[in-house]
This record gives C-alpha cells, sequence and structure tokens, in this order.
C-alpha cells in the first residue's frame, strides 16, 4: 500500500470533507427566497447567523407538526390517566387556551364548547388533557321551545378509536352483578365515563360486546353500533332478523360494541321524528340522556336533569349542530363519571350519592403508556 508523503496534507483534506459536506446540504436546502438567502450567507456576523436559524427553523418545523399516534390493545387495561392532566376551568378562556394547546390533538375539528356557551361558573369546566384524548365536562341551560332545561355536557376528542370502550360488570354478559358507575371508571382507568344502555335491566335490542353477538332481538328498538373506526353506526328496528343477518352485519362494519336503547334521533344532521317507541316513554317528559357524534372521534353527550321528551331532545341537540345522535337511559341512570366523581346533577340529588347501581358504562381512556408521559 502506497504512504501518504505528505501527512499533514492529507489531514487537511480530511478535515475539509465535513465542510464540504455541510456545503452541499445547504445548496440542496430551500431558502425562503433565493436572493435573501444567498445575500445572507456572503454577508458576514448577524446575517450568516439569520440564513443559519432561518434553515434551523425550516427543519423543525417539518418535525414539530408531526402527532405520534398510540393505539390501545384490544382486550387491555388503558393506561392510568395522568392526574396532572385534569383541572378545572373557572373561565372560557382557559378552555379556549387548552384548545390551543391541543391544536395537534383537535387536528382542525370544532369544539362544541366555545366562548359563548353559557356555561354554569358555579360548576366550573372539569376537563382532562393530553397528547391522545381532551374530555371536557360543564353545566349549562339549555332552551327548548318556552322550556329551560339543566343540562350536563360532555365532550371528547381522541387520537385513535381503540379509545372509545365499553365495559360490563364484571367484563361478562349476563353478570348479575351491579355497580356504581364511578366504580366500573375505576376499574377501567377511564379519563371519561358515562351511563350505558343499562342492558341487563331490559332484554331487547342487539348487544355486541368485544365483536361478540349476545343477544338479537331488535324488532322493536333502534340499536347503535361502534364500529372499527369509533363511528356511530345506527341499526334501525326491525332490521336485522336472524343472528347470520346479524353476524354479516357485525363482521361487514366491523362492529365493536352496541348499545341497545334509542331511538335515533339525528343521523347526517337530519332529526329522526317517532310518533311512537318502545323504550324510554319517549313522547312523555322525563330526564333524558344522549350520545353523539360530530365528525371522527369527536363526541359529545348531554344528560338533562329536567323533563322532556325524546323530539324535544332531538331539537335541543339539533341546536347545536351535531352529526348524529342516539337516545341512551336517561332518568337515574343518566351519570357522567371523571376524576371518581358523578358530576351531573340530576333531580335524585348531586355527586356520587345520587348514582344508580348499573350493568354497564362507555368511556374514553388515554392511549399514552405512563413511561412517556411528561414531568
Amino acid at each position: 500500500m502506497k504512504k501518504e508523503k505528505n501527512p499533514r496534507a492529507a489531514l487537511r483534506r480530511w478535515m475539509l470533507l465535513p465542510l464540504f459536506i455541510f456545503s452541499l446540504a445547504l445548496c440542496l436546502l430551500d431558502f425562503s427566497g433565493e436572493e435573501r438567502g444567498i445575500r445572507s450567507l456572503r454577508s458576514p456576523g448577524t446575517e450568516l447567523s439569520s440564513a443559519f436559524t432561518g434553515v434551523k427553523q425550516q427543519a423543525l418545523d417539518g418535525i414539530i407538526t408531526i402527532r405520534k399516534t398510540y393505539r390501545l390493545a384490544p382486550g387491555t387495561l388503558a393506561p392510568a390517566p395522568d392526574e396532572n392532566g385534569y383541572g378545572v376551568a373557572e373561565t372560557a378562556d382557559e378552555i379556549l387556551a387548552l384548545f390551543e394547546e391541543a391544536k395537534l390533538l383537535l387536528n382542525g375539528r370544532e369544539p362544541l364548547f366555545s366562548a359563548d356557551t353559557p356555561f354554569l361558573s358555579e360548576y366550573g369546566i372539569h376537563y382532562y388533557y393530553d397528547e391522545s384524548i381532551l374530555a371536557l365536562v360543564w353545566c349549562q341551560n339549555i332552551m327548548e321551545d318556552d322550556w329551560e332545561h339543566f343540562a350536563t355536557f360532555s365532550e371528547v376528542f381522541l387520537s385513535d378509536a381503540s379509545q372509545f370502550r365499553r365495559k360490563l360488570s364484571d367484563d361478562v354478559f349476563g353478570a348479575g352483578a351491579h355497580k356504581f358507575p364511578t366504580d366500573m371508571a375505576t376499574e377501567v382507568n377511564a379519563v371519561l365515563a358515562s351511563s350505558g344502555d343499562f342492558y341487563r335491566f331490559r332484554p331487547l335490542g342487539m348487544c355486541v360486546y368485544d365483536g361478540v353477538l349476545y343477544r338479537l332481538d331488535t324488532e322493536k328498538v333502534d340499536s347503535c353500533g361502534v364500529d372499527e373506526n369509533g363511528d356511530l353506526i345506527f341499526i334501525p328496528a326491525g332490521t336485522l332478523q336472524t343472528e347470520e343477518e346479524a353476524n354479516a352485519f357485525i363482521q361487514e362494519h366491523h362492529i365493536d360494541f352496541t348499545l341497545s336503547f334509542g331511538p335515533i334521533m339525528i343521523e347526517n344532521h337530519e332529526p329522526v321524528y317517532h310518533s311512537f317507541y318502545a323504550l324510554g316513554e319517549a313522547n312523555i317528559r322525563y330526564p333524558r340522556c344522549c350520545l353523539a357524534q360530530n365528525g371522527p372521534l369527536h363526541y359529545i353527550e348531554m344528560v338533562l336533569k329536567d323533563y322532556a321528551t325524546v323530539w324535544g331532545v332531538t331539537q335541543m341537540m339539533m341546536e347545536l349542530g351535531v352529526e348524529r345522535c342516539y337516545a341512551l337511559d336517561g332518568g337515574q341512570t343518566g351519570t357522567i363519571v371523571m376524576q371518581g366523581t358523578a358530576l351531573n346533577p340530576s333531580i335524585y340529588g348531586y355527586g356520587n350519592g345520587a348514582q344508580r347501581v348499573q350493568s354497564d358504562i362507555i368511556y374514553f381512556a388515554s392511549a399514552i403508556p405512563e413511561s412517556e408521559r411528561r414531568n
């Protein structure tokens, strides 16, 4: 092997190699304004520094806007919520600032809550936020014609459909145990939970749990499926007659679980009127509960303390502009839970002491592993 006659010259060539590579990289970068970029590189001092700062900012801009997504594996326990993610806001401005912080998670989805929301400040605005979920709970008065009603709202934005889940008491269909929603929410590490359809109280409807069909009696009631995308899929009464049809529907639409109470209230922004419905005394005034979706992975629930018909609640939700809405069991069953507390005042009282033991809940979970949480 031929030795280098001038070691120092060889060393200088090796020292120039990184500078050559760096210069080549600068040539390939797209400066904002070609002439300004060239002028900055030719000028001494601060102009050169500014050019390098601009290059760095361009590179960072491409990194900062990338949002990491998380997914919960089926059948696994969700990570416990980060206690630092909870808070209670006293003003709308605090929530608007939270929306700004959660801009990547919202990804252009428009919140229902706004600066004009007439929330009742004495109850505060309860919230939870991490990079995978934003959840709010607030109380407000809402009008139906000339009636003023007291309502508790929850609004949830998710990163992934796997964070929208259902829990049956004891995790088994047909289990005899009835539990408080707060207890079931704690068992599954729910960020926010609410009452489901209380499937054990009545034998009607279609019951799917973890993709498995357990009950089919859809002649009289509408059912609501939740598919692999987290979308509400409505199944009008009488649509599915046999187990073969039901299982084919489950597979075709990738249904994870169903709720069976109803009726369907709003579909594709259009109200659905029912002159008669088999459950819930739809045309008599009772406390009500409903679940709505307003675009991908954006959910709204309302629990009404006061008395209204299903059609009256439909009109309220239409005023809010929701895309899809489905009635759930109201009365003392309707419950919204966050951080171990039932937050919705009802005609039966306020707080955990006013809860009713039930057979199931629906809930929203964080997907951030505890090992990746912010300090």
